[in-house]
């Protein structure tokens, strides 16, 4: 079947800057569509993802900032769908703000011990629906999720064999 393409620019928040390296998924939301189609951005910023149709969520991050859904949004939840059609071409720009990181350290009941392989889910506190950000625990029971926007979170902590950790505050 014949491809759509979603091109654009990721830069700065001064919407000149192009950010070179950027990381910019698409995410399939109808049936038939790739869960995730990842592709970078050269040094001027620019991508292109080539897909089948179908509607799509598109987000793009890069180190030092935030993480940011077309059109201009944080939550998954809000983004415009886009819809690629064969042969289509649709543009969606980006315009990063710095972003910021939760880090911390998964350890077992004695305090001491790290987990390893720990699974890190990390979501906005105000949207119980969003894609938030995954990650694991390195060997030494540390982990880092980066790329996210100003605001409160609400992290949850799970390892085969021990209890759900959820932090709040």
């Amino acid at each position: 079947p014949a491809q759509g393409v979603i091109r654009g620019q990721v830069h700065q928040i001064d919407g000149t800057t192009p950010i070179g390296g950027a990381s910019v998924e698409a995410l399939g939301i109808s049936s038939g569509t790739p869960y995730l189609t990842p592709t970078s951005t050269d040094a001027t910023g620019s991508y292109s993802l080539s897909l089948p149709a179908g509607s799509y969520r598109v987000r793009a991050k890069a180190p030092g900032y935030a993480r940011e859904y077309f059109d201009n949004v944080t939550p998954s939840n809000e983004a415009t769908v886009l819809n690629v059609a064969g042969s289509s071409s649709t543009v969606a720009n980006f315009n990063l703000n710095e972003g910021g990181a939760i880090a911390g350290r998964i350890y077992q009941s004695d305090g001491v011990t790290p987990i390893v392989s720990a699974s890190i889910f990390v979501r906005p506190s105000n949207y119980f629906s969003d894609d938030g950000f995954r990650t694991s625990t390195a060997p030494d029971g540390s982990y880092v999720v980066d790329s996210l926007a100003l605001g409160q979170y609400r992290v949850t902590a799970e390892a085969s064999g021990y209890a759900k950790l959820k932090y709040y505050n």
